[in-house]
């Protein structure tokens, strides 16, 4: 008899290791992987960084200016040739940046209310100056997302 119960308490305190383990990992999960936009947002400023034609930082602003900063990660320099943001693509926005480095480009791509959120996507047609190939497309798979200003 005594060894019956010496199993089911073994059963519970292995148990109830195991839920406090548990417990721990998750509330460890949850302080690094956040839930909700805030993830959204930096998982997409990561992603922006990083792609084909980079975008550094972005400021999308109810009264008309909207700011992109923009870094070329390609290994040639390139001619950007049309910035299209939310299917608006605004006359003579151009810039050329040499590889690797970092161009601020303003014009008016939105027409959002201040602190009103949003998620826009964004396509460059632009060209490879380097070795003169023209007409080049870069659509980023992760929308730049923020708070209008």
């Amino acid at each position: 008899m005594d060894q019956k119960a010496q199993a089911s308490t073994e059963y519970l305190v292995i148990l109830a290791v195991v839920i406090v383990v548990a417990v721990v990992v998750a509330g460890l999960m949850g302080g690094f992987i956040k839930f909700g936009g805030q993830t959204s947002d930096k998982s997409s400023k990561i992603y922006w960084q990083n792609s084909e034609i980079g975008l550094l930082d972005w400021l999308m602003s109810s009264t008309g200016e909207d700011t992109l900063v923009i870094r070329n990660n390609q290994q040639y320099q390139v001619e950007i040739t049309n910035i299209t943001v939310n299917g608006v693509s605004p006359a003579n926005v151009s810039a050329i940046i040499g590889t690797g480095d970092r161009k601020t480009v303003k014009a008016e791509w939105s027409d959002c209310t201040k602190d009103a959120s949003y998620a826009y996507t964004v396509t460059f047609q632009y060209d490879n100056t380097e070795f003169n190939v023209t007409g080049k497309s870069f659509t980023g798979s992760d929308k730049i997302i923020g708070a209008c200003q």
